[in-house]
C-alpha cells in the first residue's frame, strides 16, 4: 500500500508548490529583513527571525494542508475509498499510510525553507556560517509536524474540497500564532494542544522577531516534544474513532 501511495505522490502536484511555498516564505521574510536592516542588526538571527515569522505563522501549515489535499485527491476522484472498505483493507491503515506519505513532502518543504534562507543570507552578505540551531531544528519541527499532518490528513479525508482543508489550516495557524502571543494559562495551554499552534511555537523557538517564542534550551525543547507526543496520541485516537464510523460513499 505504501508503494502504491508513493507512486501516486510521484505524479502529484505537491512537487510544484512545496518549493514555491517555502520560497515565498523566505522572500516575504527576507524582503522585510532587507528593508529594515538598519534596525535588524543581529545578522543571521534577525534574518532567521523574519523568515520563520512568516513561515511559521502562515506558509508551513498551509503547505501541509495543500499537500494533504493533493495526497487525498485520488480517493475523492475515484472509488478508492469504497474499494478499501469492501476488499478487506483496513481504512485506518489507509489513513495512516496517507499520513506517512504526507510527511515526505512536508519534510521537503521544511528542508527547502532552510536551504532558501541560507542562500538568501549568503546573497545579502551574512556569510555561509548559518547558526547551527537553525539546521538542528529540522528534526524538532518534523516531530512536531506529525500531529498536524494527522489532523490535516483526516480533514482531507472528510472534505472533498481541495482548498477547504488548506483554508482551515490557514485560519488555525493564525489563531495558533495568537495563542503564542497572548499571556495566560488557557492560551498558552492551547498553544501546545492545537497542532497548528504547536508547529508555530516550534518554528519560532528562539526567534528574535517574537519575544514570547521561548529560548532554545533543553527544558523548552523537551516540553515541546512531550506536547507533540501527547498530540500524536490524541490525533491517533480521534482518527480511529472517525474512520470506524466512515461508510461507503454513494456516487
Amino acid at each position: 500500500m505504501v508503494r502504491a501511495e508513493l507512486l501516486k505522490l510521484r505524479r502529484s502536484m505537491v512537487w510544484v508548490f512545496v518549493p514555491l511555498l517555502s520560497l515565498l516564505a523566505v522572500i516575504s521574510g527576507g524582503v522585510n529583513y532587507w528593508m529594515n536592516r538598519d534596525v535588524l542588526t543581529k545578522g543571521w538571527a534577525s534574518l532567521i527571525g523574519q523568515t520563520t515569522l512568516f513561515y511559521g505563522t502562515l506558509f508551513y501549515a498551509v503547505g501541509i494542508g495543500l499537500i494533504a489535499s493533493a495526497v487525498w485527491r485520488p480517493e475523492h476522484r475515484s472509488s478508492s475509498w469504497n474499494v478499501a472498505l469492501t476488499c478487506g483493507i483496513s481504512p485506518l491503515k489507509l489513513v495512516l499510510t496517507k499520513a506517512f506519505v504526507i510527511m515526505i513532502p512536508t519534510s521537503a518543504l521544511h528542508m527547502c525553507f532552510i536551504i532558501y534562507t541560507w542562500i538568501f543570507g549568503i546573497a545579502v552578505g551574512l556569510g555561509v556560517g548559518v547558526p547551527s540551531f537553525f539546521i538542528a531544528s529540522f528534526v524538532l519541527i518534523i516531530v512536531l509536524s506529525i500531529p498536524l499532518v494527522l489532523l490535516q490528513s483526516l480533514l482531507s479525508m472528510l472534505m472533498k474540497s481541495f482548498a477547504g482543508p488548506a483554508a482551515l489550516a490557514m485560519g488555525a495557524s493564525i489563531l495558533g500564532f495568537l495563542f503564542t502571543l497572548v499571556p495566560g494559562r488557557i492560551t498558552q495551554g492551547l498553544s501546545f494542544a492545537l497542532p497548528h499552534a504547536l508547529c508555530t511555537r516550534g518554528i519560532l523557538l528562539g526567534s528574535s522577531a517574537v519575544s514570547s517564542s521561548g529560548a532554545i534550551e533543553g527544558q523548552t525543547v523537551a516540553t515541546l516534544i512531550l506536547a507533540g507526543l501527547i498530540d500524536i496520541l490524541v490525533m491517533l485516537a480521534v482518527t480511529v474513532l472517525v474512520v470506524r464510523r466512515r461508510t461507503i460513499e454513494r456516487r
